[in-house]
């Protein structure tokens, strides 16, 4: 499959809309390159999907997820919901998901109470690996309001790891977390998680 990149001053996914380089069937799922210098994913559509970017191996898939980078110079939000996954379903590897921008901002869920957060993971029915999740934060990173990153095997593969590179880490809000989990159903490691905060680390309420 081929690559999605997207170049452009300001990036917004608003009101449930999608960005999909995923595998089916049998091939790779292409990699999902976005540059900009604010990237911004909220809310959901009337029928409750929420705005998203999916790099994944599905249920019918048989290969491997090439992953998701987003360079935002500048400011990258997921609101209300927003969610970026890179995960199998399927037989295959999931890509890992890399961040880089200056101020991080995860906050809030939608109506159905879906968490705005970034997701690698190898689901129950998942034969693979997490690719896990990076963000170089040069500013600050927050979760707020049950915002969260997920690195988990609920199947058969390892769960990534979690890096955080920031200088001011702020978590704060019922359920706004960070797990790196081997769940009841699943056969593998976990990848642990890194936050390397130079100024402040703060979990709050």
């Amino acid at each position: 499959c081929f690559p999605v990149t997207i170049a452009s001053n300001t990036f917004s996914l608003l009101d449930g809309a999608r960005l999909n380089a995923s595998t089916f069937g049998a091939g790779n799922a292409g990699a999902i390159v976005i540059e900009t210098t604010d990237f911004l994913a909220q809310g959901e559509s009337n029928n409750g999907f929420v705005s998203a970017i999916f790099s994944q191996v599905e249920e019918t898939g048989v290969g491997n997820s090439e992953g998701i980078t987003i360079n935002a110079s500048n400011t990258f939000s997921l609101l209300d919901g927003a969610a970026i996954s890179a995960s199998t379903l399927g037989e295959g590897n999931a890509g890992a998901i890399v961040i880089e921008t200056n101020d991080f901002l995860a906050q809030g869920e939608n109506s159905a109470g879906f968490r705005s957060g970034i997701f690698s993971q190898v689901t129950g029915t998942g034969v693979g690996n997490s690719g896990g999740i990076t963000v170089n934060a040069s500013n600050t990173f927050s979760l707020l309001d049950g915002a969260g990153l997920t690195a988990s095997t609920f199947g058969e593969g390892d769960a990534g790891a979690i890096a955080i590179e920031t200088t001011g880490f702020l978590a704060q809000g019922e359920s706004s977390a960070i797990f790196s989990e081997v769940n009841s159903t699943g056969v593998g490691n976990s990848g642990g998680i890194t936050v390397n905060a130079s100024n402040t680390f703060s979990l709050l309420d």
